[in-house]
C-alpha cells in the first residue's frame, strides 16, 4: 500500500519539484545558445558529474551562456595581433604576370607551325618569296617557263590601267614560252594560272593549248575566275596581234585539277609559290591535257609536311640574302 502512496507523500514532492527545476533550468539555459555554438565535451562532463554525485545544487546544473561561448569560441589573449597575410606589390603582380606570358608564349611557339606563323602573304612579300623560288633554277631550266607580275591580273581589271598592264605582258614575249605562271590574288585569296603551250598551233596533237587553274581551297569557287581570265586572254592574243579568232580563243581549255588543299586559312599564298616551285621541277617539255593532267598534278602531290620544309626553305633562303645584303 505505501508502494502505492508513496509519491503523494510532501517530502517526495519537494525532491520532485527540485528536480524539475534542474532540468528547466539546465534545459533554457541551453536554448539561449546557437546550436553551431553548443560544446559538446565540457557541458556534458559537469551535468554527467552532477547527476553521478546526486548534487542538489541547481547552480551546477544550469551552466551559464557565457561559459559555452567561451567553450566554443576561447578568447584570444590580449595584446596579441593576428598577422596578415602581405599583399603582393604592383611589380610582384606584374612580374608574375609577365611569367604567365612568356609560359603561354613558349606554348604557342610549340604549337604553331611554320606555315601558320607566315600567314597571309601581300603581293610584295609574294614578290620576294618568288625571286627566291626562280633562283633555285638554272637558266636552262627556266628557258621554257616565265611567269607574270601577281598584281597585273588585278590590275588589269581596272579601266585605266588595263592597257598599260597588257604592254608590260608584251615585254615577257610569253609566246616564246612553254608555260607561263599567272598567280592571281582576287577575293583575299590566291589563285594559281598556268598558261600551257600558248605559242603552239592550234592543229598540234601534242603540244595543245590550255589553262590549268589551281586552288588550295577549291570552297572559293574558282570557277567563277573563269569570265575574267578569258577576256585577259583574249585581250592578250589581241595586243600581240596573233592570228587566231575569238572564237578560237574561247574554246581554249580552262582545267580546275585537284591539287593539295591548305588546312589553314591563310596560307593559300605559301601554297602557290609551292605549286610554282614543283612545277618548274617536274614539268615536261610538253603534255597534251587530252592524255590527262601531267603525271605529278594529283590530290596526292605532296604531303602538308613538304609545305613545311619548303617554307623553312624559303625563310633561311631569304636570311642568308638579307646578310649578304
Amino acid at each position: 500500500m505505501l508502494k502505492n502512496y508513496y509519491h503523494i507523500h510532501p517530502i517526495w514532492k519537494s525532491i520532485q519539484v527540485a528536480e524539475e527545476e534542474k532540468c528547466h533550468n539546465l534545459e533554457s539555459s541551453l536554448s539561449q545558445v546557437p546550436r553551431g555554438q553548443r560544446s559538446k565535451g565540457r557541458g556534458t562532463e559537469k551535468v554527467t558529474a552532477a547527476q553521478d554525485a546526486g548534487s542538489n545544487d541547481i547552480s551546477i546544473m544550469a551552466v551559464s551562456r557565457s561559459q559555452l561561448d567561451f567553450a566554443a569560441h576561447p578568447r584570444k589573449p590580449r595584446n596579441v595581433r593576428t598577422k596578415r597575410a602581405a599583399e603582393p606589390s604592383d611589380s610582384e603582380v606584374t612580374c608574375e604576370r609577365s611569367l604567365r606570358s612568356c609560359r603561354q608564349l613558349r606554348r604557342l611557339k610549340c604549337s604553331t607551325t611554320v606555315v601558320q606563323k607566315w600567314g597571309k602573304l601581300d603581293s610584295e612579300k609574294f614578290e620576294v618569296y618568288m625571286e627566291s623560288v626562280w633562283r633555285r633554277f638554272t637558266e636552262e631550266r627556266k628557258n621554257i617557263f616565265t611567269y607574270l607580275d601577281s598584281l597585273w591580273f588585278s590590275l588589269y581589271a581596272k579601266e585605266p590601267l588595263k592597257t598599260k598592264v597588257l604592254s608590260w605582258i608584251k615585254r615577257k614575249d610569253i609566246f616564246s614560252k612553254t608555260y607561263v605562271f599567272v598567280p592571281i590574288v582576287q577575293w583575299g585569296h590566291w589563285f594559281l594560272l598556268i598558261f600551257c603551250h600558248f605559242g603552239e598551233s592550234p592543229q598540234s596533237t601534242t603540244k595543245r593549248r590550255c589553262m590549268l587553274l589551281l586552288d588550295s581551297l577549291q570552297k572559293a569557287n574558282s570557277k567563277q575566275l573563269e569570265p575574267e581570265i578569258r577576256r585577259f586572254v583574249f585581250d592578250i592574243f589581241k595586243i600581240e596581234a596573233r592570228p587566231e579568232k575569238k572564237e578560237l580563243i574561247s574554246k581554249i581549255p580552262l582545267l580546275i585539277p585537284k591539287v593539295p588543299q591548305q588546312k589553314y586559312g591563310e596560307e593559300c599564298g605559301l601554297f602557290v609559290l609551292y605549286y610554282i616551285n614543283l612545277f618548274l621541277e617536274m614539268a615536261p617539255d610538253n603534255f597534251s591535257f587530252s592524255m590527262g593532267y601531267p603525271h605529278f598534278m594529283k590530290e596526292d602531290w605532296f604531303t602538308h609536311e613538304e609545305v613545311e620544309s619548303f617554307a623553312k626553305g624559303l625563310d633561311s633562303m631569304n636570311e642568308t640574302s638579307a646578310h649578304s645584303d
